[in-house]
Order: structure tokens, then sequence, then C-alpha cells
């Protein structure tokens, strides 16, 4: 019985180191974000792998990974001009030497220019966490592209500890 017990801690403990170390993904990052805070987990592109998710206390907590250089939550795109080209048949109607009323159709290119896009913000892409309360939640072969950088932001009532696996790239 004694070594059914300890082959199974044995086998256990294993699953448990597994779950902490993604093999593939081995540059580790974690931080514990109090409520409305934000903060850098890496800055370049990357490639998460593994989320590990983390509830304190008695609450449920949700953050968000950002892709972004800075702490912003929206990018900026100011207003820029750009050329817009669409084909279109071209017809001529005339009427030749002899008299004779006749037309040409021939397909156009047409340019237009100056054509103002007008300022306009946008959301950064993320990705939404969320734990029950006092657990942890483990997300997997995630593969979540950042080419910004990695900023975790809590958006939740309670403070919550992230740990990310990733991969430079």
């Amino acid at each position: 019985m004694k070594k059914l017990l300890l082959s199974l801690t044995l086998i256990g403990s294993l699953f448990s180191v597994s779950q902490a170390q993604n093999f593939n993904y081995p540059y580790v990052a974690s931080t514990t974000l109090a409520v409305g805070a934000m903060t850098n987990l890496y800055l370049g592109s990357a490639r998460v792998g593994q989320i590990v998710v983390t509830a304190p206390f008695s609450t449920n907590a949700t953050a968000n990974l950002v892709d972004t250089y800075t702490g912003a939550l929206t990018n900026y795109v100011p207003a820029y001009t750009n050329v817009l080209s669409y084909g279109t048949n071209n017809v001529i109607y005339y009427t030749n030497y002899f008299g004779v009323q006749t037309y040409l159709t021939n397909f156009m290119l047409v340019d237009i220019t100056n054509n103002l896009v007008a300022a306009y913000t946008n959301n950064l892409p993320t990705v939404p966490l969320s734990v029950l309360a006092s657990s942890t939640a483990v997300i997997n072969n995630a593969n979540y592209p950042f080419t910004r950088g990695i900023w975790a932001t809590n958006t939740g009532t309670t403070p919550i500890a992230i740990t990310i696996n990733f991969v430079p790239q």
C-alpha cells in the first residue's frame, strides 16, 4: 500500500511540474496586479503558449493581456490622404467622316488623389482572462501572438496573479 501511495505521489508531482513549466515556451513572466493596475510583462514580439491565472481571494477575478508598446489601451491613427483607384468603361460617341454615328468602348483606370481619411481610435488586440474565486486557471497550448509587447491589466474588483510562458520572436 505504501508503494502504491508513493508511486501515485510521484506521478502527481510530475504532473504538477509539467503544469507549471511549458518547455516549448521557456521564458516566464509573472505579476500580481492590484485593482485597476497595469504592468508590462514583455516588450517586443512574442508568442504566449501558457497562461496561469490565480484569484487569491474569495471573489472572481478578471484581467486582460494587451498587445501594446505602452500602457495605452487604444491606438490613435491621425488623418491621412490616400489614392483610390477603380476601373470603368469609357464610351466615346462620335460621327465619322462619312456621317455615321458610332462609338468606342475602352477600359479606363481612374485615380482619385487627395482622398482624406479621418483620424480614428481603435482598440488594441486583447486576450481576456477570468478565474473563479480562490482558484487557479491554466490555459495550455494558447499560441497567442503578440507583435508589440505584452501588458497585463486588472479589469476586476480583486487582485489577480498572472504567469505567462512565452517565446520571443
